[in-house]
């Protein structure tokens, strides 16, 4: 929404992009959501280290990825002018709380 990704995203293993891909793999081979082989388990010590070694494997992460970037992608470009409001507010404060989000966003509880 800001322009290019910026290295805090990826990079290491407690990442965003990291956490990201282990759920996306988690969701291929361990939680029964792959479309391919969705009931063979696979355990979790193989984890990242399946994907250098299985190519198929590999491409089904990304595409589970890429589709959920495009989600939020959608969700946020629903709420561009939103979105723009928080984030010039936290450009002139640096720190807001929820209540202020939520003020801003005119949410309600319950």
């Amino acid at each position: 929404m800001f322009g290019e990704p910026v290295a805090g995203a990826g990079g290491a293993d407690d990442s965003d992009l990291a956490r990201a891909t282990n759920h996306a793999l988690a969701a291929e081979t361990r939680l029964g959501f792959s479309k391919h082989q969705p009931l063979v388990y696979h355990s979790e010590g193989g984890s990242i280290s399946e994907l250098n070694l299985d190519r198929h494997l590999t491409e089904r992460v990304n595409a589970r990825l890429m589709a959920a970037e495009q989600a939020a992608r959608d969700m946020l470009e629903a709420r561009r002018d939103d979105l723009m409001a928080i984030a010039t507010r936290l450009n002139e404060v640096r720190v807001m709380t929820g209540d202020e989000v939520r003020k801003m966003l005119d949410v309600r509880d319950g």
